[in-house]
């Protein structure tokens, strides 16, 4: 199929065509796993480009976390009087744009 095979042009259309940004460390370790996973659940690999596109789909999934993810954040012991829900807010979604670059 020109272009790429019939998966990478479906994650193109599917998650948005997010192009060839530089990769972090946290998504390239993930899609490593993906693609192992998935040779191992189907018996075949998948392109390292769809691996990619699918680890930084979740990954922006999970941009915003959770009150159940900023609760407990802020109820650790070395965190309590430290920080509250906005400042767990703010790194988290930080620590995530971070992974994506």
């Amino acid at each position: 199929m020109p272009g790429g095979n019939h998966c990478d042009l479906l994650a193109d259309d599917v998650l948005g065509g997010m192009g060839a940004e530089a990769m972090s460390e946290m998504v390239e370790r993930a899609r490593a796993i993906v693609e192992d996973e998935m040779a191992s659940a189907t018996g075949s690999r998948i392109s390292s480009k769809l691996a990619r596109r699918l680890v930084r789909a979740v990954i922006e999934a999970m941009n915003e976390p959770t009150e159940a993810m900023l609760l407990s954040a802020t109820s650790r012991d070395y965190f309590v009087g430290h920080i509250d829900t906005i400042d767990a807010n703010i790194v988290f979604t930080a620590m995530v744009d971070e992974a994506l670059k």
